[in-house]
């Protein structure tokens, strides 16, 4: 049985070692820039990387939740949005038009988006509205904080 086994999952093993040994340096060179990342952050609170949105750093992010994934594909819906549309339209911060806004009109857009939600009649516009909800509120937020 064993030779047998072996005549017939030796080109798989062999594969699957091949490929682990192609893989690991990208894996270990990922890491390290991982831990170079983390090292440079001062704030972390519970397993979410906090970091100012001004800081050179992407955030390394170590969710164990459910809904805290849920959001982060959310969240990397927006930024598609962000970078594809928004600011080839209407440029990027701090040279664009919602840079003079204040934050009670960011919060105004968001009551505009949410009043039309179910009533508008082009397919998909409701999920690209809540995009856009999302949007103002992280610029709002990010006025009231500075």
């Amino acid at each position: 049985m064993n030779k047998v086994f072996k005549l017939i999952f030796a080109p798989f093993i062999k594969a699957q070692q091949k490929a682990q040994k192609e893989v690991a340096p990208i894996v270990m060179k990922r890491y390290q820039y991982a831990e170079d990342v983390v090292s440079k952050i001062h704030e972390v609170s519970g397993n979410v990387v906090i970091m100012n949105p001004d800081q050179e750093y992407a955030p390394v992010r170590r969710l164990n939740s459910i809904r805290g994934q849920q959001f982060e594909w959310f969240a990397n819906q927006v930024i598609e949005h962000i970078e594809t549309y928004t600011v080839p339209q209407y440029g990027d911060y701090p040279n664009d038009q919602v840079e003079e806004w204040t934050p009670e009109l960011c919060i105004a857009q968001i009551g505009k988006y949410s009043a039309r939600f179910g009533k508008n009649s082009r397919e998909g516009q409701e999920l690209l509205d809540l995009i856009k909800i999302a949007h103002y509120a992280q610029i709002a937020y990010s006025k009231m904080k500075k």
